[in-house]
């Protein structure tokens, strides 16, 4: 039997093994239905003539796990594990830990480790077998109930083989099904954003913007702009078809800029009341003020300064004895 691990997993395992090797700890911290618990069997795979101390939170779990594991691998079970859930190891002697004498630990949900009870019984493992390496697998490190505590610090000494956010997961289309959950991922995604823009006339999304039918839209645009480096192509393409934002500060600079630009033409100046607000809702006068502040302090880019040029944009400001029938910038 040799496992085939999908290439994000194949991937964590082996800087997984790389880092068991060279610390002594390691675990990988990837979403709920990614397939993790793979890469704990496959370790018991490639070392078939060593224990492996499997731990998790409950039995119907691991039995769980095992059925995925045999479904996928023509029913093979690795038959050198010695499974105990956290709450079992509290009935356990000294000398019923002695008797596992693992070469492996496996600590399943490690974030669970946290719990008081079962935190005390994992430690007092731990410390039976102070140079037996410890994998952990769980979806999160973190416990946000528990003034959120980072297990991975206090477990593996912060040595992560891997990560994977929930937002990459599904950018990635990384799940079970990964013939089809990717493409499917992004369709749906790539579509509601279609009918946004056809409404809106711009995919200038709102991180809160839900559609009607529940889809998160701003949180998918926020995945995939964070993300477009693992896009395809192709993907990148079509959003690039759809106006996608992918530099947020740079497209509010453009959009602040272009109403700049239609007050100067309009006005032939730039002498901007102070309680003038553009159709965003912003006030021109102040970002005009931003503006200045930045040149001065050296943070505009030099295609900004020649763009701001073609507005007659003064870098430098011009002190006037402001009238007190004016409500106009000064100075602008």
């Amino acid at each position: 039997m040799a496992m085939n691990l999908f290439e994000h997993n194949a991937a964590a395992y082996q800087a997984a093994v790389t880092m068991l090797a060279e610390r002594g700890k390691a675990c990988v911290i990837h979403p709920t239905g990614t397939g993790k618990s793979f890469i704990g069997f496959k370790l018991c795979e490639d070392n078939p003539d060593k224990t492996i101390c499997w731990l998790s939170p409950s039995d119907y779990i691991f039995k769980t796990q095992l059925e995925n594991l045999a479904t996928v691998s023509d029913g093979w079970t690795p038959e050198n594990i010695v499974f105990s859930t956290y709450a079992k190891l509290a009935y356990l002697t000294d000398d019923d830990y002695k008797q596992m004498c693992p070469d492996f630990i496996v600590l399943d949900e490690f974030h669970r480790c946290g719990a008081d009870v079962w935190g005390h019984y994992v430690k007092r493992l731990l410390t039976l077998f102070p140079d037996v390496p410890i994998l952990g697998l769980s979806a999160t490190a973190i416990r946000s109930l528990d003034n959120q505590r980072d297990m991975a610090d206090e477990l593996f000494d912060g040595n992560i083989a891997s990560e994977i956010t929930l937002g990459e997961a599904i950018v990635r289309g990384i799940g079970m099904d990964f013939s089809s959950r990717k493409q499917t991922a992004f369709e749906n995604g790539y579509a509601h954003l279609k009918s946004y823009v056809a409404e809106h006339g711009d995919a200038d999304v709102s991180i809160k913007y839900v559609c009607a039918d529940g889809f998160r839209l701003g949180i998918w645009v926020v995945n995939h702009r964070r993300l477009k480096n693992k896009l395809s192509n192709k993907e990148v393409i079509l959003l690039d078809a759809l106006g996608m934002i992918w530099n947020v500060p740079e497209y509010q600079w453009r959009q602040m800029y272009q109403y700049a630009e239609e007050y100067y033409k309009t006005h032939g100046s730039l002498a901007v009341p102070q309680g003038y607000c553009v159709p965003n809702g912003k006030s021109l006068y102040e970002w005009l003020l931003t503006q200045r502040r930045k040149y001065q302090d050296g943070k505009l880019s030099t295609e900004q300064i020649e763009l701001l040029k073609r507005i007659d944009f003064r870098f430098e400001a011009l002190y006037r004895k402001k009238s007190s029938l004016s409500n106009f910038a000064d100075p602008i």
